[in-house]
């Protein structure tokens, strides 16, 4: 983590071959990666590019697409784009492409239930801060303890990144949101929910 956070000071990109769970820690460190899929309709596709490129892995092709699938089933939520791949497609120029796109993009991250939100620049954020609040209205109302602990994590985004001057345009859904949170601390099971939603409603 050290390292991948050293790198990124200087605005270099990591390529990392890790496990859904190691993408997950990198989220909630904050350090968001961009995680694109190499996506195969078909076991020969990935025969036909490890004739090309030599195997890395002494697993069958068979095995390999098996696993691919059981991965895309499971996980597309860490999942920033897709790349599809079929015998003529050009996939390290539409890699590169497509890692120029995302470190350009504002990242919204679903991991585990966890809503993330980070942009580069506050005045982006500024923008989408509207949208954002009636997006976590929606979502709140989800019964799942991560999805909730998500969106009070997104509210508190919300509130160390806007700029003042919107305060007041935004003062009902602050005060919407403070009903919520005192219906949260008092209701809700959920130690870890409990203790985020303090933290958030002392703001």
């Amino acid at each position: 983590m050290q390292m991948v956070l050293l790198l990124h000071s200087k605005n270099r990109h990591c390529l990392l071959d890790i496990t859904p769970s190691a993408i997950e820690q990198l989220n909630y460190a904050e350090c968001y990666p961009i995680v694109i899929y190499f996506k195969v309709s078909n076991r020969r596709i990935i025969k036909q590019i490890r004739n090309e490129h030599g195997k890395l892995y002494q697993k069958s092709s068979r095995r390999l697409f098996e696993n691919a699938e059981r991965l895309e089933y499971f996980y597309s939520y860490l999942f920033t784009s897709i790349i599809n791949l079929d015998s003529s497609i050009n996939w390290y120029e539409k890699l590169k492409s497509q890692i120029e796109f995302q470190q350009e993009e504002s990242i919204w991250m679903t991991c585990l239930g966890r809503l993330c939100i980070h942009t580069q620049k506050a005045l982006t954020l500024n923008t989408m801060i509207k949208p954002l609040l009636e997006i976590l209205k929606v979502v709140q109302q989800h019964q799942d303890a991560t999805v909730k602990h998500a969106v009070i994590y997104a509210y508190a985004r919300s509130f160390f990144s806007i700029d003042e001057t919107y305060y007041d345009d935004l003062i009902t859904h602050f005060i919407e949101l403070k009903c919520l949170l005192d219906y949260i601390i008092i209701q809700d099971t959920n130690t870890e929910v409990q203790k985020l939603t303090r933290s958030v409603r002392q703001i």
